[in-house]
């Protein structure tokens, strides 16, 4: 990717001049809106040649191919866990470093993933509080 598209990205006050009609994400190209609308159907006509799996998009596809049917070859500099994305392993690195950048707006309880604050949150939820989890015991 050029740095000045890079750049555009990451400018917050960058004017958009596509927008999904369906979920308000907006794109600086008309093409990019093409594409991303494809997320919104339920048609998977991209067919894994490996295995039964259809995605939506060839971005899905590519990253099914990649988890289900190859090696993972991104190691940990620190443990060795190998990852098949980059962002995973950059992710993993929090474990090493004791940062706990993902806070919960409830209580600031900190987590070092995503996941960790999200199955977190459930805590809070209506539906599944802790005290309800408690009772039922």
């Amino acid at each position: 990717m050029e740095t000045s598209k890079k750049i555009k990205k990451c400018n917050k006050n960058a004017n958009y001049e596509y927008k999904c009609n369906i979920c308000k994400k907006r794109f600086f190209e008309k093409d990019a809106l093409r594409s991303h609308k494809s997320i919104h159907t339920t048609e998977t006509p991209y067919n894994c040649k490996l295995c039964s799996y259809a995605g939506k998009t060839a971005k899905y596809l590519g990253r099914h191919v990649r988890r289900a049917h190859t090696a993972p070859t991104i190691p940990c500099e620190v443990c060795g866990k190998m990852f098949h994305f980059k962002s995973k392993m950059l992710d993993h690195m929090l474990v090493h470093s004791g940062a706990k950048p993902y806070k919960c707006k409830v209580c600031n309880k900190a987590f070092n993933t995503t996941y960790s604050l999200n199955t977190h949150k459930l805590i809070h939820d209506g539906e599944f509080s802790l005290r309800r989890h408690i009772e039922n015991r």
